[in-house]
């Protein structure tokens, strides 16, 4: 992940948004808090069906931050966000090895 030095002016904030401006230019910084997230996670790992519906139709892997998927849009592809949820544990509902 890069890493940016917000040090300039801070010209506008919210609850998930910063905007600092530095010289010429503006950065922008997203935050979000992604408690919620895991514990919905938590809570789907829990119950039986390893994520697939009733009708075995659609099945819940798990959670990415909206944060993420504005950084990184390559996850909009099924394979890196297989690729993705595999490497996170807190984020997925289902074991890696089952997709």
């Amino acid at each position: 992940m890069k890493l940016i030095d917000p040090s300039g002016e801070l010209i506008y904030a919210d609850e998930e948004t910063l905007v600092h401006e530095q010289g010429e230019s503006l950065i922008i910084t997203r935050q979000e808090d992604l408690e919620p997230v895991m514990a919905q996670v938590a809570e789907a790992r829990k119950l039986e069906g390893n994520g697939f519906s009733k009708g075995r139709t659609m099945r819940y892997l798990g959670s990415v931050p909206l944060t993420t998927l504005i950084e990184r849009p390559e996850l909009a592809d099924d394979n890196e966000l297989r690729k993705y949820l595999r490497n996170r544990a807190r984020l997925r509902a289902v074991p890696s090895g089952s997709f």
